[in-house]
């Protein structure tokens, strides 16, 4: 995913396996980002708690995210940015 969007960034175009060539030259390309995840996350849990409704995340949840969510060139790392997993709330 990385070689493809520096090529698109770069290039203005992007060439597959098979030398085919994709022009990006008349088009607007959107990216966005999970930087507000954490809030999202915040947010759901005090409507779950609102309610009297808890939840945890495990480590197994972590580690499977951290394993099949994520694709490895963009690291895994908590919030706060120091590589930790934050802890599960209840």
């Amino acid at each position: 995913m990385f070689n493809i969007l520096l090529q698109l960034l770069d290039d203005g175009r992007v060439t597959d396996a098979q030398g085919r060539t994709v022009d990006f030259e008349n088009t607007i390309v959107i990216l966005t980002s999970n930087i507000g995840s954490d809030l999202i996350l915040d947010g759901t849990r005090r409507l779950l708690k609102a309610q009297d409704i808890g939840l945890d995340v495990t480590t197994a949840a972590e580690d499977y995210l951290a394993e099949e969510g994520y694709e490895p060139e963009f690291g895994v790392g908590s919030a706060a940015g120091d590589g930790s997993t934050p802890p599960a709330e209840g």
